[in-house]
């Protein structure tokens, strides 16, 4: 969308690379880095987008115990806009049917004071994590399979 509110169809540039890792099922790794660029000659301007964007997203996992504890570290970062989103878990099996879960969603970025408006809305240059920056919060699950 413009920061008029209108749709856009604008032409991109997108690819990707990614490189995965796992040593049994004891650990793994992802890493995953995308770049997309908007190729349009006149460039509007645009509501919560860039002409231009570089993410890199990583994803770790350890199980230990005979897998019965799993630690999970996964992360999200848009390098241009300075915005990171990450998501550490833990997952403990107790039993064969019975797990406990705890984890956190983590927003860090910029964010200047923003009202509840939509000009404010519209006059927003940061990422998505920025965003939320003020929304962490920590989460505990028990799970029960049967």
């Amino acid at each position: 969308y413009s920061s008029a509110l209108e749709p856009l169809v604008l032409p991109s540039i997108e690819y990707a690379l990614a490189v995965r890792y796992s040593f049994g099922t004891v650990f793994g790794v992802d890493v995953e880095f995308a770049h997309r660029i908007l190729v349009a000659e006149d460039l509007p301007e645009l509501l919560l987008t860039q002409g231009h964007d570089l993410q890199l997203a990583v994803m770790l996992v350890g199980r230990l115990l005979r897998d019965r504890l799993e630690l999970v570290l996964g992360g999200n970062w848009n390098m241009l806009r300075k915005d990171l989103y990450l998501h550490p878990k833990v997952s403990v099996d107790i039993h064969d049917r019975l797990s406990v879960v705890f984890g956190a969603q983590l927003f860090f970025g910029f964010q200047p004071d923003l009202s509840g408006d939509l000009a404010s809305l519209q006059s927003y240059r940061g990422g998505f994590a920025g965003y939320f920056r003020d929304n962490d919060y920590v989460y505990g699950n028990l799970e029960f399979r049967y």
